[in-house]
């Protein structure tokens, strides 16, 4: 099953989709093709955001990791380490600098992208 869905900010021709079978798909809208497959999660995908410049994913899945992805090459730019439990929801404030995540262990993690080794809380 498809559980997220994203519109590229700077595409109305692109968006994006993630599923139960792991895998978030970049597709063109205009011809309902699948420009990549990315792949990276031990678990199903539950959220997918695209950041303010189009440029990136964020993906979170209960297999508790938070992943950055480069939109353009599909390549899994930096898994976020810091839940204990599934991971539900992932997003992208509006700089994309951070990004906060929210998960069944009732922690909330505030990362800044430009240091992420751990959340800032």
């Amino acid at each position: 099953s498809v559980d997220a869905l994203c519109v590229s900010p700077i595409s109305e021709k692109e968006f994006a989709s993630a599923s139960h079978d792991q895998t978030i798909k970049i597709w063109d809208a205009p011809g309902y093709k699948c420009k990549a497959t990315l792949k990276g999660h031990e678990k199903g995908v539950w959220s997918l955001m695209y950041d303010p410049q189009g440029k990136r994913l964020v993906s979170a899945s209960p297999d508790t990791f938070v992943k950055i992805w480069d939109a353009k090459s599909g390549k899994c730019a930096e898994t976020l380490k810091g839940h204990t439990s599934f991971c539900y929801k992932a997003c992208f404030d509006g700089t994309g600098n951070h990004v906060v995540s929210v998960g069944a262990d009732y922690v909330v993690n505030f990362w800044d992208l430009r240091k992420a080794k751990a959340p800032l809380f």
